[in-house]
């Protein structure tokens, strides 16, 4: 059974020629870009990837051209700061070719944050679902699409590897989008009734889930700051919805 591996990117020159030199196994290498201005298109296209273009809209429709586009019936997702190990890669192969009635597989991801592989918290084992039959999945939710299996899903055994965040300035300047993204689409849906309870309760709430429900104590000071800025992105996206209804009462 033919697989499709694909990764959407914007200037991500730094990280993309170690993502596609993982993914060389697969039928076929896709990389959809949304207006890169650094050498993402010249790497990509020097690994051998098929390389496309579609304006950014959101994370939501960028995934779903993704899987509209791809070329075989299975997908696999990869974001352009990840890499498939070979056990992986091997593992992928043989799921898809014995998958029966599954259409879709969650995978582990482990993540190296401020220089250390985190084997704790809420970022391991981290499974998302990533492998998927074409035609028996979509995706819902912004920022973070979920992707959402027209049928039963397994798991997989072997992790993604993710060296995601180049600093802690880079990670606080992603809150700043993933947060506001979040809050709009929590405004437009008017999920989340009370963003005044939610701003007070939910933040310590997912600190004590990641540091202590889940370990992350055990990472050491990485796993400490990664548990106190998580809290901060839950704080600061209630804190917007509540800005965006209080203006927008006004």
């Amino acid at each position: 059974m033919k697989l499709s591996a694909c990764t959407y990117t914007k200037n991500n020159a730094d990280t993309l020629e170690r993502c596609l030199a993982s993914l060389q196994w697969a039928d076929e290498v896709l990389v959809l870009d949304s207006g890169s201005t650094d050498a993402t298109e010249a790497i990509a296209k020097k690994m051998g990837a098929r390389w496309e273009f579609r304006a950014w809209t959101g994370f939501r429709d960028q995934l779903a051209h993704v899987r509209d586009i791809a070329t075989h019936p299975w997908v696999v997702v990869v974001d352009a700061d990840e890499s498939v190990p070979e056990p992986l890669a091997q593992e992928i192969r043989k799921r898809v070719e014995s998958a029966g009635n599954l259409v879709a597989f969650a995978i582990p991801r482990e993540t190296k944050y401020l220089g250390r592989w985190l084997r704790h918290g809420e970022f391991f084992p981290d499974f998302t679902l990533r492998l998927y039959r074409r035609d028996a999945a979509d995706y819902e939710g912004e920022p973070h699409a979920c992707l959402i299996p027209k049928g039963p899903a397994g798991r997989l055994e072997n992790p993604l590897r993710h060296e995601g965040f180049k600093s802690l300035a880079d990670q606080l300047e992603t809150t700043q989008r993933y947060s506001t993204s979040a809050a709009e689409e929590m405004q437009r849906t008017g999920a989340c009734p009370n963003p005044g309870l939610a701003m007070l309760l939910h933040p310590p709430l997912r600190f004590l889930k990641a540091y202590v429900a889940k370990a992350g104590f055990l990472d050491g000071w990485p796993g400490l700051v990664l548990a106190v800025t998580t809290a901060h992105y839950v704080f600061l996206k209630y804190a917007k919805l509540w800005e965006l209804r209080h203006v927008e009462k006004r």
